[in-house]
């Protein structure tokens, strides 16, 4: 049994089709996973050599991008933490004029 990229898309599209009627969120396509599959069953790809390395590169780019909003976020409180704990963090050029009293 051969894969059947038409017929994959076709039931994909069904599939988001039925999401939209019953969910109440957004569906969340991750097309990482879906490249992470093919990657790991050979039997039904035969994916090799630069072909591979393209996959990887995808799939390590998808996962990246999909968590990038997670390191922003986090990235944004410990920023806010530790000026709320230290005073000024964002301040990287020192005032010297300050206790010259002019």
């Amino acid at each position: 049994q051969s894969h059947n990229e038409q017929k994959y898309l076709e039931f994909k599209n069904k599939y988001h089709q039925l999401l939209k009627l019953y969910e109440t969120h957004s569906n969340n396509d991750f097309r990482g996973d879906y490249y992470r599959a093919k990657l790991e069953m050979p039997e039904d790809y035969e994916i090799k050599g630069f072909d591979w390395c393209v996959i990887y590169l995808k799939i390590f780019v998808s996962h990246v991008l999909n968590f990038m909003s997670y390191f922003i976020v986090i990235s944004a409180l410990l920023g806010v933490l530790y000026w709320i704990t230290f005073g000024e963090p964002f301040s990287f050029v020192s005032n010297s004029v300050q206790g010259a009293g002019v």
